[in-house]
Parts: structure tokens; sequence; C-alpha cells
């Protein structure tokens, strides 16, 4: 579920809302809430709206004005919403509807007679509803997800930061807990608690559970910390469910403004955990090149490697009722092992053979050689990746 430009302005507290330019761009999605100040002098007001007052517009020439529109379109801003004084009259709203006219966000004008600290709350609360958050968790919580799953500026950061009593010398860390099966979060959520005690926050979203890990040893004693405490609650959730319990933890960064990259690094391990054959607990510290297979900027990549090695093999065999899919899954599963790929698929030793013959025949990849084995290890964990993500 999203809120979109189109829900927003069905909202009571936009009463009165008129749509200058961008009809055609209501269907975009929002995902937070920038002040006009703040997406001017930074550049991660992606899929936001951006508040601002008719004053402060004043200010700008036409031109100055056109600038704005092309760094808020190269943002991917969702809309601008301006407040207008009383003085403004549909004159100027014609000037702004021609001004923005060919940008790639919606411009709103609201009355002046409207209440911004009700919009302001009223849009943020509708944002974290519709992103899956549980309302009913404390204001600590939500302010945790708030932190971590928008994008904000660093004085953005540090303001939350500071209202979740973090000390400035606390190192932090994003675990994500994820687990297999029906389990009530809140039971779990409570046995994370426990452990934690007042050295954390907790907060569930969409079948996860995400544990903000805090220290004041120094860095290195802060990330070993981190890691035991992240075993210890993998083995104590498995002895107490009897059941797979998933982990990613992310990195830990020496800045607290990076809190961010810790939970989309954490992210990031927790699906490669998801994806993997034999791992329960993943650290993203410790996933070497797959940090960079994985990053969430390379899902293009990951869908052209997989595009071009497993469904390449899939549509081969379903063209000419072949098992070549199945034979080189296995194949790579038995750490490239005729024998254990034959065991496992139940067939004869030639049988394999003469398939890895074919293979080569039909596509050009040598199974016997390294690189080429690689190649296909990494396109059958990018399809395990790409599927664990598509179901979370």
């Amino acid at each position: 579920m999203a809120i979109t430009v189109q829900d927003l302005i069905q909202q009571s507290y936009m009463a009165g809302v008129k749509i200058i330019c961008g009809k055609s761009r209501l269907s975009t999605r929002i995902e937070g809430l920038t002040f006009f100040n703040d997406a001017c002098s930074n550049s991660i007001s992606k899929r936001n709206v951006v508040l601002a007052a008719a004053g402060e517009l004043n200010q700008y020439t036409s031109s100055g004005l056109e600038q704005i529109g092309k760094t808020f379109s190269n943002q991917k801003i969702a809309a601008l919403v301006i407040k207008m004084d009383k003085k403004y009259d549909s004159i100027l709203e014609k000037n702004l509807a021609d001004i923005f006219a060919s940008c790639s966000f919606t411009v709103l004008a609201l009355p002046n007679d409207v209440l911004i600290a009700p919009l302001i709350k009223g849009l943020n609360y509708d944002i974290i509803y519709a992103q899956g958050y549980n309302m009913s968790n404390p204001y600590e919580d939500n302010c945790l997800q708030e932190l971590v799953c928008v994008e904000r500026n660093e004085q953005s950061i540090l303001s939350y930061i500071k209202m979740m009593g973090i000390r400035v010398n606390e190192y932090l860390c994003i675990l994500l807990l994820k687990p297999m099966g029906k389990v009530d979060l809140r039971d779990i959520t409570h046995i994370c608690y426990s452990f934690l005690g007042n050295e954390g926050f907790i907060s569930r979203r969409n079948g996860t559970v995400m544990l903000m890990l805090r220290s004041t040893a120094e860095y290195t004693s802060a990330v070993a910390y981190f890691r035991k405490f992240s075993e210890k609650l993998r083995t104590h959730m498995k002895n107490v469910y009897r059941k797979d319990f998933f982990l990613g933890v992310g990195h830990t960064f020496e800045s607290q403004i990076e809190i961010r990259k810790s939970y989309l690094s954490a992210k990031t391990a927790l699906l490669a955990a998801l994806s993997s054959t034999g791992k329960d607990i993943i650290f993203y510290d410790d996933m070497g090149i797959y940090k960079i297979l994985y990053h969430l900027r390379n899902r293009k990549d990951l869908f052209e490697l997989k595009s071009d090695t497993v469904d390449r093999l899939k549509t081969y065999d379903l063209d000419h009722h072949t098992e070549y899919y199945t034979t080189v899954k296995a194949y790579v599963q038995n750490f490239y092992s005729i024998r254990n790929t034959a065991s496992q698929l139940f067939v004869q030793y030639n049988t394999i053979r003469y398939r890895i013959s074919k293979i080569k025949e039909e596509f050009g990849w040598d199974l016997f050689d390294r690189d080429d084995c690689i190649y296909l290890t990494i396109g059958f964990q990018a399809e395990n990746f790409l599927q664990e993500e598509k179901s979370n």
C-alpha cells in the first residue's frame, strides 16, 4: 500500500486545494515531507512532498523559479504544495502554471486559511500508515521507522536521534529479523525487548522485526558486541520457536547520520540470508563481493544477469524439452561435482557429462572452466535473491 498525490488531495487537511499543473502525475507515490528551504539546499527530497509558502517563492524571479523546477524534477519530488497568501490570485496561479508546466511533479495551491500544523501531522501519519508501520508502537519505535525508512537531510536525522535520547558518542547498527511461517510478531518483539532492555529500539513492519542496536564502546568493541548480540538472539529464537529465523545485520557506521545506510545494508543482508541455501544469519560486512552484486542500486544489472543465464536455460528447456536448468542448478549446488550432481538428480554419471557437453555446444558455457562456473553460480544466486526480494 502506498499514498499517492491523488490520495493526498482527497484528505480533509487539504480542503480547498487547487491543482495548478501536473494532473497527469497524480499517481506518483509519496514517501515523505520536505520543507522548501531544506529541499533547495539538499538533494534528498525524492518522492517527497515539498511544502512552501507563497512568500518563500516571492523572493525568486521567474528564471529562478524555473531553475528550482528543474532541480526538483531532477530530485524526482512527488509534489510542490504552496500555501497561498491573501494577496495572490488567479494571475499568480497562472504564472506558476506556466513556469512549472514542463516539470515532472504536481504543483498544488492551498488557500491561505489552511493551517499548516494539522497538514504536516496528517500527512506524516498517512505516510507512516501507508508504508505499513504499526501505529500502536511506542513513539520512539515509530521514530525509528521514520528515521531509517525515509530519506532525510542531516539536520532532520540529528533531530530524530536527539528526540530518541541517543547520545552523540553512541554507535548504531540496524538488525532485521524475519521468522518463517506464522509467528506473532508481538511476542517476538517482547523477547527482543527483554534482550535489549533500554539499550535500543524495536519496530515491526510487514512481517519483519527491526532493531536498532546501540553501544558507547569504542568502534571495534561496539561492532563485536553487535555481532555477539545478533548471534545470541538468533540462537534463542530458534530454540524458543523451533523454526527458522533469518537475520540480516547492517554495517556500523562511525557517523550517526548514516543510520539509514545501516538499515539498507541490513536489508541487503537479510535478503541474502533468505536467498541462501545454508545461512540463516548474514552480516553485511561478511558479504564480500555480494555487497556489490546485491546493492540496492544494482537491481537492473541483477535482472540482466538472471536473464542472460537462468532465463536462457529455462526458455531453452521449454522449447526443446530438455533439463539443462535443473542440471546446471544441481551442478552449482554440488560445487561442480559431476558425481554428486548425478546422485542428486538420480541419473548416470555419463548423462551429466553428456549434458555438460551439449550445454557448451548450445550456450558456449564450459562447465569445466572456473570463470563460466562463477558466472552461472552468480546467476542462480541472483534468481534466488530477486525471488526473495519480490516476496518481501
